[in-house]
């Protein structure tokens, strides 16, 4: 499907920053009025092609500096090829670790032991479909649920807003 069909617009404002050759001094690749910490934010980024597998989660350190807060991670290497404000993946599929969230009660200390994953479809978010809130607190229940309290297994798509919350959106037109 289309990214359009969605009424996806995908962000091509960084696009010429992304694609900077590997080892290249960021010097070269200076961003008018931006401050280091938002320029480092997108240097190193890899452009993700659509249709690629992805996990997405969020990364509450870079929530607090206010830079793009949802980590792209590779679920094969997983390592982090972008930190994007908002994006939206296709077949979206919780993926939860019961080990890292034993680990979270037992300290009381933040990680990450929940992702999100599915096929890319770019940094936006869908315009003209309505979803459900999904929300993540791992003091409350160790899974994924929706405002109803019910446990969320996968959408057709997942939206990541900038609000910090995800949202699940099935058969979208």
């Amino acid at each position: 499907m289309p990214a359009g069909a969605l009424g996806f617009t995908p962000n091509s404002t960084l696009a010429p920053f992304l694609c900077q050759p590997a080892g290249a001094p960021d010097r070269m690749y200076r961003v008018p009025g931006w401050s280091r910490a938002q320029q480092s934010s997108i240097m190193n980024q890899h452009i993700v092609e659509q249709g690629t597998r992805v996990r997405v989660h969020m990364n509450l350190h870079r929530q607090r500096q206010g830079l793009p807060h949802w980590s792209v991670t590779d679920p094969r290497t997983g390592k982090v090829i972008a930190n994007v404000s908002t994006c939206t993946i296709r077949d979206a599929v919780p993926k939860v670790s019961a080990a890292g969230h034993r680990s979270i009660v037992k300290k009381g200390k933040r990680a990450v032991y929940a992702r999100v994953e599915g096929l890319w479809l770019g940094t936006g978010i869908p315009t003209n479909a309505t979803g459900r809130e999904i929300h993540l607190n791992p003091h409350r229940c160790p899974d994924f649920t929706e405002a109803d309290g019910s446990t969320w297994t996968g959408s057709t798509y997942a939206a990541f807003p900038p609000a910090g919350h995800l949202i699940a959106v099935d058969g979208a037109s």
